[in-house]
């Protein structure tokens, strides 16, 4: 069935220039029945459940239980989360990590690709300073950063978590 121009449905369902949805008085629904989609095999680690839409060949999915993939970047105003967690499969390109800077030495250096022009590097002791603050010495774009106490040398192994925030001056939205 071809329709030329607007198709209405019930005056509520409104496709309109062949390429918008709109639904007057009511919210759209996608897949809403709680049947809707393959059964559901358990969640897995790193995986979508059941895709319920799939966007562009599972370049964006959702899944029955409400777990949106992205393929590329997500781009948002705001976002709000009870948990953040970040993968750490590939200690190449690790944004967040744990080191130490052991007795009679001044810094370590940490090798990650992450590090990007602009990074902003956190790092929090995970173990008495013994009076020494840490700071990091230096940072090298797509190699790593160096982690350093002041004033000497440590005279007790000193343990620290890491934590990298790359920024952007572009905006996206």
């Amino acid at each position: 069935t071809y329709v030329a121009g607007t198709f209405a449905q019930d005056g509520t369902l409104i496709i309109d220039y062949g390429k918008q949805i709109n639904v007057l008085g009511s919210t759209l629904y996608l897949q809403n029945d709680p049947l809707a989609g393959p059964p559901n095999s358990g969640p897995t680690r790193n995986r979508v459940g059941p895709e319920l839409v799939n966007i562009g060949s599972g370049k964006v999915t959702i899944d029955k239980d409400g777990n949106l993939k992205i393929q590329g970047e997500l781009f948002a105003k705001s976002v709000t989360t009870e948990e953040l967690s970040i993968a750490t499969d590939n200690q190449n390109k690790a944004t967040v990590g744990s080191a130490t800077i052991g007795a009679g030495r001044q810094s370590t250096i940490i090798q990650t690709t992450a590090v990007k022009p602009d990074a902003k590097i956190l790092i929090t002791a995970t173990s008495p300073t013994f009076g020494k603050t840490l700071y990091i010495a230096g940072q090298a774009d797509f190699e790593g950063f160096t982690v350093a106490v002041d004033s000497g040398v440590a005279t007790q192994t000193i343990s620290f978590n890491w934590f990298i925030v790359n920024t952007s001056l572009q905006s996206k939205l």
